[in-house]
């Protein structure tokens, strides 16, 4: 399969972009995904232009799977009816948030969207991905990439702000081990 990605820049004339995916659709399976970026200047703010991503579904015979603002189930099951596109890729939405698969998943499946993870759920995650980092990684470069790991991970927590500090000083495993510990105690 062949992938394409081309940020689309909505000042920018967007015939050439549908122009440009036609182009790329040699290969045994063709496919084409179509992100719609407002732009480098905005720094993704703005709102997504699904409208681009219709476009060019519109204007290729191959799977088309379409990007942007995508960071919640709703909005999954927006971007495929609003674009009628093949497939939905998420990006940002998943840094420390690994769980939204599954909830997009089950509410195109069934319209339902299983309960938030639990604390113990959510450590058990992160010591995991701690683990492969490490084994990947090593200590020195698996413990310093999964403090911004740490950092998604943690958004929106009551005294995560006090932690991420904490994180940002962590050379050892040992050390990140006991901190997801303590920040992700069993519920009572």
């Amino acid at each position: 399969m062949m992938t394409m990605s081309m940020p689309w820049r909505s000042r920018r004339s967007r015939k050439p972009a549908v122009w440009r995916q036609w182009r790329c659709t040699d290969g045994p399976e063709p496919s084409t995904t179509a992100d719609r970026q407002t732009g480098i200047s905005s720094y993704y703010s703005g709102q997504a232009d699904w409208d681009i991503i219709a476009q060019v579904k519109d204007a290729v015979k191959i799977p088309v799977i379409g990007n942007g603002d995508v960071d919640s189930p709703e909005k999954a099951k927006a971007i495929l009816e609003q674009t009628g596109c093949d497939g939905v890729m998420i990006g940002r939405a998943a840094e420390g948030n690994p769980w939204i698969f599954r909830e997009v998943v089950s509410y195109l499946e069934n319209g339902t969207i299983p309960a938030r993870p639990t604390n113990r759920e959510k450590r058990e995650m992160i010591l995991r991905h701690a683990a492969l980092q490490l084994e990947y990684k090593g200590e020195y470069t698996g413990v310093r990439e999964m403090r911004k790991h740490l950092s998604w991970y943690t958004v929106g927590m009551p005294h995560s702000a006090h932690f991420r500090q904490t994180i940002n000083t962590m050379e050892k495993m040992d050390e990140l081990i006991r901190g997801v510990q303590e920040i992700f105690p069993d519920e009572v």
